[in-house]
């Protein structure tokens, strides 16, 4: 290893033992644990070109399960697969199916004990040893009379008629012409999509939002 690189490794040593000790023993109790939730605090970092203090709050948020963003609803198969009815080796699959679920939105790091599970059940399923990803642990197949293609379509297309109408009431208003052009793209009746936002549980808290803060966006019915 050349002087340069020694250089560089003695400056991030440095870092990632001064991020270590300011997030605390909190954030990685474990020998080591300390510095590795620093590295990925400081990956996070550097992907998101945001401040630091905001990587540092993403990491406590995402452990603790504080992060603002949609959660886990009770109708969904992460929660209906609780701890209580689990066994060792699916819980810690759920779990780490639970993490990566919610990394779509916060983008931090996930941990090596879900990675590491995510990885068993994959390399169980690459050898071989079950049908699906998952069964090598216990995990079921969701039953053929619950899925539901269309609903992650539907859900966008909410979302859509829900962000259209907050940026620009005037020229998206709630109706009949709006919910046709979002259908548009989706696919979908105009009735379809608006029987979606109405019945959107994922857009109840963005509704909330906006009633009780008037000032950081429109209301339902496009008054300021």
């Amino acid at each position: 290893m050349d002087d340069e690189l020694k250089a560089i490794q003695a400056d991030l040593d440095g870092v990632l033992d001064r991020l270590a000790a300011y997030m605390g023993p909190e954030d990685g109790d474990e020998t080591g644990k300390g510095r590795e939730a620093a590295a990925r605090v400081a990956l996070h970092y550097a992907r998101e070109r945001g401040p630091l203090g905001r990587s540092v709050r993403t990491a406590r948020d995402a452990a603790s399960g504080c992060w603002e963003g949609p959660k886990i609803r009770p109708g969904e198969r992460l929660a209906e697969l609780g701890e209580s009815n689990t066994t060792a080796g699916l819980a810690e699959l759920v779990g780490a199916m639970r993490a990566l679920r919610e990394w779509q939105w916060h983008r931090f790091p996930l941990e090596e004990k879900h990675t590491a599970a995510l990885a068993r059940a994959v390399g169980a399923w690459s050898h071989k040893q079950c049908q699906f990803i998952g069964e090598s642990v216990g995990l079921e197949l969701t039953p053929r009379r619950r899925v539901d293609p269309r609903a992650g379509a539907r859900e966008r297309a909410a979302h859509e008629v829900f962000a259209l109408h907050q940026r620009n009431p005037e020229a998206f208003p709630l109706s009949q012409a709006l919910f046709e052009k979002v259908g548009g793209w989706y696919g979908m009746s105009a009735s379809t999509v608006a029987r979606a936002y109405y019945r959107c549980t994922s857009l109840q808290e963005p509704r909330e939002r906006v009633k009780e803060s008037p000032s950081r966006g429109l209301s339902e019915n496009g008054e300021t």
